[in-house]
């Protein structure tokens, strides 16, 4: 893999990894990420809150060792967690604008 493709791929792989390992020593900080959010009483489960931490692990670990097709899945995978991501914060951002 040409070095300009598989930087951004080991950048997803640190932040998945290191986040998931940060909400594993503290998991009353994604109790309250969840709840500062308003993330959708849906997926605002106790259970998923428990897992969330091992999937961010588990989506670095598949996306470092991933080739082919498998590569495509978790990168997709990714994209989707990161989007919801910047949906929920992008949520709570207010711009004000002078009139």
């Amino acid at each position: 893999m040409p070095i300009a493709l598989l930087l951004p791929v080991l950048t997803c792989v640190v932040v998945l990894v290191v986040s998931g390992i940060a909400k594993l020593r503290d998991p009353d900080s994604v109790d309250a990420a969840f709840t500062a959010l308003d993330v959708p009483a849906v997926i605002n489960t106790p259970l998923v809150r428990r897992l969330f931490p091992w999937v961010e692990i588990a989506l670095g670990v598949w996306l470092l060792l991933a080739t082919g097709t498998a590569l495509v899945v978790v990168a997709l995978l990714t994209l989707g967690l990161f989007l919801a991501y910047l949906a929920l914060d992008a949520d709570d951002i207010t711009i004000d604008v002078a009139d």
